[in-house]
């Protein structure tokens, strides 16, 4: 015998139990690992974060010093058409300021603050500066032809055209002062412009030229001048502040672009160097603890594992070969899962011999039962022949029944098809009266259409009547005219004979105008006779056609009986061709379960004779399984 397995001393936790704590510790290990990684990830994106900010910000202020470099360029340009995109890229320039400040505030240097807080004054004062610049500028004029620079300019010439040797040399200083000071606004070109037009002044009040062209031109330069010097000198003023802010604003751009280079990208660099260095670092060591740690419990569980296996291996070898006579030895950790598996494998073996045994015991029973079975398909012989003899004298009964109500079903199908044929020629018939009665009642509308017309030609004829009383009407006051005129010309004697036979051809053709009128009065009359008796024939022919409609309508309804009528026996024939159809459907149904009960007789003779050579199998099978279980080594009860 096999000796029996010692029992192990185990801790008394589960083996999932063991199992979860492990890959807790694993998870937590990760975690930490994870953790580490993250907070030097975290601490190198910042400083990153920091070296990406001053660089933005080291760019910004190098593109703020173009802006400035580009405005003081624009400004020496100015027309009114790019004075709207000068004032855009003045806000554009005030708006970077605004974001260096937070960008300033964002790294974090008290210096680098200054330096964009002073910025950001000098942007206000250079912004605001050169806004009233461009609004002065709207005033006098970006070009000679435009605002009070049109005035100056209109004076100028009204000076040169009515100019003349004695004030020649005056207008030509003037002039000359007057360029030089609207380009470069220098001392010394206002000086000429001023003493040219005092001279030109002087001289026109020595010589009293108030009243005429030169004195009148001299005036209205006077006044133009005075309307724009105030403007120019507001401007010269403004453009003087604004070149020292741009000159300090260069300045602390140049400083704070070495202050940047210099201490805030080379310390955030360093910081970002050294923060990896640390992340590095922790995660090396957080990895190289958790793993030992790891290493040591996997070792240590399979170790135990390869013990309890090896145990587990070796038992069912056994039963491999048969022997179900040892047991596993188990300890008194209940939630071992070594230790349940152990018991369940007992109880297994347990259970597996006796179902060995009760096998053994079987197989004597299994030869019993081969002879109550041979028994049983002898007499299942005899059963399965008289059901073959009944299934075939069903079959040819059923066969005859199944011929009858064929038959049966054909003449009634002749029957439902003359009905249906009567029932067309009735569809047919109804149709032409219902044709019929719509031709009547056509006949009739139309009669009664005619029937109005005439009635609307005779109110026409009456309408005529009235026309030819009013000619008449004419006629008379024509012969009455005549009669006047044939008197006048009488009077008149030899003077109005030509009068007199005038109207005497006025009064013939009143005459025959009458006979005329007279003519067609007897002509309506005869129509309006006509038209009466034509309507009393129309009014015949419509109840004439009524009568005809009426008698075609009861001749439909009549159809329209029969035609229900021959439906009625055609659906009842349908009927009777259905439950006739049905009748030999169930009958051929009949036979054909007929025929199938003579087939399943024919199976079960061989199901019999089967059941003959599976008994002598179970015989042979008994026998092989009565000498497999005498190899079994099962426990002694």
């Amino acid at each position: 015998m096999l000796p029996v397995f010692e029992k192990l001393p185990t801790p008394h936790i589960s083996w999932k139990q063991k199992l979860t704590i492990v890959i807790a510790t694993t998870l937590i290990g990760l975690v930490l690992v994870a953790g580490s990684g993250f907070i030097g990830l975290s601490s190198v994106s910042s400083s990153f974060s920091q070296q990406k900010l001053a660089a933005e910000y080291n760019t910004i202020s190098i593109s703020m010093a173009a802006q400035l470099l580009e405005l003081k360029l624009a400004s020496q340009e100015l027309t009114a058409e790019n004075s709207s995109n000068f004032t855009r890229d003045l806000d554009a320039l005030s708006q970077l300021v605004h974001t260096m400040e937070s960008m300033a505030a964002g790294l974090g240097y008290d210096e680098l603050n200054n330096f964009s807080h002073r910025l950001s004054e000098l942007v206000t004062i250079y912004v605001d500066g050169n806004k009233k610049i461009l609004e002065g500028r709207g005033v006098i004029g970006f070009n000679p032809s435009e605002g009070k620079l049109k005035d100056l300019y209109g004076a100028q010439e009204l000076l040169e055209k009515n100019s003349f040797s004695m004030i020649e040399d005056n207008v030509i200083l003037m002039i000359t002062g007057q360029k030089g000071y609207l380009i470069t606004k220098a001392t010394s070109d206002k000086e000429k412009l001023e003493t040219g037009l005092s001279n030109l002044e002087a001289t026109v009040q020595e010589m009293d030229w108030f009243d005429i062209e030169i004195g009148k031109a001299v005036a209205s330069y006077r006044d133009a001048y005075d309307n724009i010097i105030g403007l120019i000198e507001e401007e010269a003023k403004i453009s003087a502040k604004l070149q020292p802010a741009l000159i300090e604003l260069n300045k602390i751009v140049a400083q704070q672009k070495k202050f940047l280079d210099e201490n805030v990208i080379r310390q955030v660099i360093e910081q970002a160097v050294g923060t990896q260095q640390a992340a590095t670092n922790i995660m090396l060591v957080a990895a190289l603890i958790v793993g030992i740690v790891i290493f040591i419990s996997l070792g240590a569980i399979a170790s135990q594992l390869n013990i309890q296996l090896t145990h587990m291996h070796t038992f069912l070898k056994q039963m491999a070969e048969g022997d179900f006579s040892k047991r596993l030895k188990t300890n008194d950790n209940d939630k071992d899962e070594f230790t349940q598996l152990k018991s369940d494998s007992n109880h297994m073996v347990s259970d597996v011999s006796e179902v060995i045994a009760e096998v053994i015991e079987g197989n004597n029973s299994l030869m019993d039962i081969r002879v109550q079975l041979e028994r049983a398909v002898e007499q299942l012989g005899v059963t399965s022949e008289e059901v073959e003899q009944k299934t075939q004298q069903s079959t040819v009964a059923t066969q005859q029944i199944s011929v009858a109500v064929n038959d049966v079903a054909e003449r009634s199908v002749h029957v439902s098809e003359t009905a249906k044929a009567a029932s067309k020629s009735t569809k047919v018939g109804g149709k032409v009266i219902n044709d019929c009665v719509t031709s009547m009642s056509h006949i009739v509308d139309l009669i009664g259409d005619t029937h109005t017309e005439v009635e609307n030609l005779a109110q026409s004829s009456t309408k005529m009547l009235g026309i030819i009383d009013v000619i008449n009407g004419l006629a008379d006051q024509t012969n009455l005219l005549a009669l006047n005129a044939a008197i006048e010309s009488a009077r008149a004697g030899e003077a109005g004979r030509g009068f007199s036979v005038v109207a005497d051809e006025v009064r013939a053709l009143a005459q025959k105008t009458v006979n005329a009128t007279s003519s067609i009065g007897d002509i309506i009359k005869n129509f309006n006779d006509q038209s009466s008796r034509m309507g009393e024939l129309m009014e015949q022919g419509i109840k004439l056609a009524s009568s005809g409609q009426e008698n075609a309508n009861n001749a439909r309804d009549s159809f329209d009986d029969i035609e229900g009528s021959i439906q009625k026996v055609a659906a009842e024939m349908d009927q009777v061709v259905v439950a006739v159809e049905e009748i030999s459907h169930n009958t051929n149904d009949i036979a054909t379960q007929v025929e199938h009960i003579c087939e399943q007789s024919e199976s079960t003779k061989k199901t019999r004779h089967t059941l003959e050579q599976h008994s002598q199998q179970l015989c042979t099978q008994t026998k092989t399984l009565g000498e497999l279980t005498q190899g079994f080594q099962l426990a002694q009860k």
